[in-house]
């Protein structure tokens, strides 16, 4: 019944197998997605599927949705959606000589062919539920009975013509219960009338699946929309057997919701018959990565904290230095620990083990601890440097050290002491991570190298503004290489390749290449996403003021593109805010506009998703085990709000 991917023994992620598309549903989009590749025209009447995304997939592709015949014009190319339409619908487009592409789900036909030859039916089910529309479109005399009052009512007024038989069939999706509950009803109150059960099996059975897995379940995601009828079932249905359930619809839709299932060890997946596998897919893989960054990051924590108690009792006594060590301490707590995380999945990836028993008992060697808190000690250290850089007042929600002096001079001098601390610091506890020495060689090697890599994409970027470059294609081509040295190969990159090194991988193996050609793209539009939150984010999810990137002058794809593309009055409000160190939020807000109506922002995204393509495609060199975790870091990393 369960399809599932287990890491360690930290948490099992399970999606029933019963999950996604119906078969109607799925022949339906199938159907209507081939006709793109015939060209010209093509009109969906109604929703194809009760789901925004799949629907906004398909006006994006250039289908039209109409509402009514008289939209369609003659000779049209048109698509009946799975729930089916009323025979005045083929009649409408019969007189138009329209080419019907009929994806009437199976069983829904079936109902139209029943009730087309009853004189009087009660159609148990919602009453503007457009397959029920669809079915009274075909009966002579239709009722729709949503309760036991409007049965009873629709039954009192059918008794009027006892002559005439009376049939009665059920919405597909309509709740068991209910559909039980009628046919008691009716066969007291009418024993003559003819029932039949139209009920769905399939919807029926993947509840039964959803409930248990709901009660073997800490917490339940139910993806579907909320406008599906069996999407509202579902959720209803594992609501009962569960006490942690989500309702979401979309990946990014649960990314602002997951912190709702903290704490879950074992967390089901259950896709509606309205709902994409491939989103069902997407949301597992999301949840794979998180919950696999959560207990590592808490790993961290606990060995940072125990790291610094030990460092602060060894300087006990000691002038000045305690005081620098608690400062650098409290920069490096409350961080993401995305780059920790990093060296533990190239170690996973490296590593022969398979992935539920990568790490004995949960646990990786002592000497990757080491290496996974001497790297997040050194991204604190180059923030607090680059919090001076950029005249920073907070990190992480907290203020930044440079800022907590009253001297200005003397603040910005302990600020760079304490960050070389810490840089130093870094190589120190990598020195006594226990590694082999032929190992511990390497990583020393690559680690210098990522330093230096980060420093260059820093110097060009301190650079760039007093020195700006003004063809717009070198621009652009700089601000790229300050993206790849100083986020792709300083975030992602960098760390899973000393993963992969501690794992026993030499600097010159095929094997950091293929992790090159999927985190550098995926790096690059990591920071492509940062700088789009640093505009148009929203100060309390950032953990610093939203006019930071512009009071520093940031240089950006976003700023370049929309210089290159403003007309000569745009460029000089541009100018006028972006870059001027006293912004206020009318400056903000003028930058957003020019950034959205210059193209900017689209540009920006649309890159982001070029990149994380190239990503995916990258992904499938990895072996097929870890898949599913690499295709849960892109969804995460680019889905994200801070």
């Amino acid at each position: 019944m369960f399809a599932g991917s287990t890491i360690g023994v930290f948490y099992v992620i399970k999606i029933l197998s019963e999950s996604g598309f119906c078969h109607g549903v799925k022949a339906a989009v199938h159907r209507a997605r081939a006709l793109s590749e015939r060209g010209g025209q093509v009109y969906l009447y109604g929703d194809l599927t009760n789901n925004r995304h799949v629907m906004a997939g398909f006006l994006r592709d250039g289908y039209i949705v109409a509402e009514s015949a008289e939209e369609i014009p003659d000779g049209a190319t048109v698509v009946i959606r799975a729930h089916g339409m009323g025979r005045g619908v083929y009649d409408a487009f019969s007189t138009k000589n329209a080419e019907i592409i009929d994806c009437t789900c199976v069983k829904v036909k079936k109902i139209h062919e029943i009730v087309a030859k009853k004189e009087r039916v009660i159609v148990i089910g919602k009453k503007n539920h457009p397959e029920v529309l669809g079915i009274l479109g075909w009966c002579k005399s239709g009722t729709v009975a949503e309760n036991e009052a409007e049965l009873l009512a629709a039954l009192s007024s059918t008794a009027l013509c006892a002559s005439t038989a009376l049939c009665t069939v059920a919405q597909t999706t309509c709740k068991i219960e209910w559909w039980e509950k009628a046919v008691e009803i009716i066969n007291k109150k009418s024993p003559q009338a003819e029932i039949f059960n139209t009920l769905c099996d399939v919807t029926g059975k993947k509840i039964e699946s959803a409930v248990e897995m709901a009660r073997q379940s800490d917490a339940m995601v139910v993806v579907g929309d909320k406008k599906s009828a069996n999407s509202v079932e579902l959720f209803e249905a594992c609501g009962a057997a569960c006490k942690t359930v989500l309702f979401v619809s979309s990946m990014a839709e649960l990314s602002t919701d997951v912190g709702k299932l903290a704490g879950a060890e074992k967390i089901g997946i259950a896709g509606s018959a309205s709902s994409p596998a491939e989103t069902v897919e997407e949301i597992h893989d999301y949840l794979l990565f998180a919950r696999f960054l959560a207990a590592t990051k808490t790993e961290i924590e606990e060995a940072s904290d125990n790291y610094f108690k030990k460092l602060l009792d060894a300087h006990k006594g000691s002038a000045f230095i305690p005081d620098a060590i608690r400062d650098l301490n409290t920069q490096n707590q409350g961080g993401k620990r995305i780059r920790g995380t990093m060296i533990r999945l190239g170690y996973l990836l490296a590593s022969p083990i398979k992935t539920s028993k990568s790490f004995e008992g949960g646990t990786p060697p002592q000497g990757l601890k080491h290496i996974e808190l001497a790297y997040e000690i050194f991204q604190t250290a180059i923030l607090i440097h680059d919090d001076v850089i950029d005249k920073s007042e907070t990190r992480r929600g907290k203020p930044t050290i440079h800022v907590g002096e009253s001297d200005e001079h003397f603040g910005v001098s302990r600020a760079i002491c304490i960050g070389d601390y810490g840089l130093f610091l870094a190589n120190r506890i990598i020195a006594e991570a226990g590694l082999d020495s032929e190992v511990l060689v390497r990583v020393m090697r690559l680690f210098a190298d990522i330093q230096l890599k980060t420093l260059e994409g820093e110097i060009m970027d301190v650079s760039l503004p007093v020195f700006p470059v003004a063809d717009a294609d070198e621009y652009e081509l700089t601000v790229l290489r300050i993206y790849e040295f100083k986020t792709a190969w300083y975030t992602l990159v960098g760390p899973a390749m000393l993963g992969a090194v501690c794992a026993g991988v030499e600097l010159d193996d095929g094997f950091l290449l293929r992790l090159r050609d999927i985190l550098l793209p995926l790096g690059v539009a990591f920071q492509i996403k940062d700088d789009l939150l640093g505009v148009f984010g929203r100060e309390k999810e950032l953990g610093k003021p939203a006019l930071s990137d512009i009071i520093e002058n940031k240089q950006t794809i976003l700023y370049g593109f929309a210089r290159k593309y403003a007309c000569a009055d745009t460029q000089n409000a541009l100018a006028k805010s972006y870059g001027n160190p006293k912004a206020m939020e009318a400056d903000l807000e003028a930058v957003r506009e020019i950034f959205v109506k210059t193209g900017a922002k689209k540009f920006a995204e649309d890159e982001i998703t070029r990149l994380s393509e190239i990503a995916g495609i990258s992904i499938r060199e990895i072996e097929e085990e870890h898949r599913p975790l690499l295709r849960g870091l892109v969804n995460f990393l680019l889905t994200r709000r801070t």
